[in-house]
């Protein structure tokens, strides 16, 4: 699957806000294209549950970071993009845009 790791870019109102800031301030809308810069992408073998292979991806992001990797220790306000699918780091785990 292929992985790729955004994060909010200078112009970006809600850096490091959890999602209900976004749900509540912005309609749930984080203007992707506009408010994000892509920091890593990478492919990823894995058969298991989504849920695990995000949290998993949140520890592995933690600590040291793989050549290439150009962003800030996996917050909240990033965003995760597997296979075309947008994940939001949250407070408590992620939510899916």
């Amino acid at each position: 699957m292929n992985i790729k790791i955004y994060q909010p870019n200078d112009k970006c109102e809600f850096c490091f806000k959890g999602f209900r800031f976004v749900e509540k301030f912005y309609n749930g809308n984080v203007n992707f294209d506009t408010n994000y810069k892509k920091v890593y992408e990478f492919e990823e073998d894995y058969e298991g549950d989504m849920n695990s292979l995000l949290e998993g991806l949140f520890i592995r992001f933690q600590g040291i970071k793989p050549s290439g990797y150009s962003g800030h220790s996996l917050s909240v306000s990033d965003i995760v993009v597997v296979d075309g699918n947008k994940y939001y780091v949250d407070s408590f785990g992620f939510k899916k845009l």
